[in-house]
């Protein structure tokens, strides 16, 4: 049979009309990014619980949300990456080490290390202590990544606007791709 279709808009609580990215976490509950600067939008299914930097969002124009294997999302914004902490949130920033403030995409690895990509300064890894950037200058095409991947055997695959590269996350520090 044919589903049945539900709309939601700003005018049923969503932050904007805008959403740049959707992601549902371990619980159910949808999240929901937009670009023009209305921050996140947590759905459980019942209501909307709009969230910006006033409740500890890095930033409130959201590119990208993923989620980890344990269920956690992961916020990549202008401002920096930031994760659900009860009703505040915890964010990383250049001032954590991150290469760039605007992440345009984030992933997390099967070994639980948080990845984003940047669009100028190279990709990034988190391992929950230390951030580790690779750039042109560890053999990436280019500083601007607009995604990134986990292949089958673990590697990272980092699309950039000059061709992908492998990534073995497995290689000794300090890393070549």
């Amino acid at each position: 049979g044919v589903g049945r279709a539900v709309w939601f808009t700003s005018r049923d609580g969503l932050a904007t009309d805008q959403v740049s990215t959707i992601c549902q976490d371990s619980a159910g509950v949808i999240w929901l990014g937009s670009y023009d600067g209305g921050g996140v939008t947590r759905y459980d299914g019942h209501q909307f619980q709009v969230s910006t930097t006033a409740d500890g969002l890095a930033h409130d124009e959201v590119l990208h949300i993923a989620r980890d294997p344990d269920g956690t999302v992961w916020i990549a914004t202008r401002g920096g990456v930031s994760r659900p902490e009860g009703t505040s949130f915890t964010s990383l920033t250049t001032s954590d080490g991150l290469p760039a403030d605007t992440v345009k995409h984030v992933m997390v690895d099967r070994r639980g290390h948080l990845w984003g990509a940047t669009l100028g300064a190279g990709v990034f890894q988190f391992d929950g202590k230390n951030v580790q950037t690779l750039t042109e200058d560890d053999g990436l095409p280019s500083n601007y990544s607009p995604a990134l991947a986990e292949d089958r055997d673990g590697s990272i695959v980092i699309a950039t606007f000059r061709g992908i590269r492998r990534y073995a996350a497995d290689t000794p520090h300090p890393p070549s791709v």
